[in-house]
């Protein structure tokens, strides 16, 4: 097989990864805040160096209607994993279908 071929092979791949969240790459904010997702949870990073994350709110509206969210301990942008430390001003805003939050143990804000 030749190069070409195995990139026409791997590229329904790729486009189904990125639907699927799996290679979606870290979002860079006007504030030069780094955004991500995880599991359906938007991240921010809060501090490169200590690899800690905030749970940040959704750009386009809110969180899928659930009656309990779980937010993890870490989260990962897909190459590197984070400890989950606070939660970001308004983060679930507009989120009434929320009827409860189950936060990690270490959370400082």
């Amino acid at each position: 097989m030749n190069n070409r071929n195995a990139i026409l092979l791997a590229v329904p791949f790729i486009v189904l990864a990125v639907f699927a969240g799996i290679l979606i790459a870290p979002e860079h904010s006007a504030d030069d805040k780094v955004y991500f997702m995880d599991n359906g949870i938007r991240y921010v990073v809060t501090d490169e160096e200590a690899r800690t994350v905030s749970v940040a709110p959704l750009v386009d509206g809110k969180y899928e209607a659930k009656i309990s969210l779980v937010i993890p301990a870490t989260a990962s942008d897909g190459t590197k994993t984070y400890n989950v430390t606070g939660i970001a001003f308004k983060a679930f805003a507009f989120n009434d279908d929320l009827f409860g939050i189950t936060l990690p143990e270490g959370l400082r804000t």
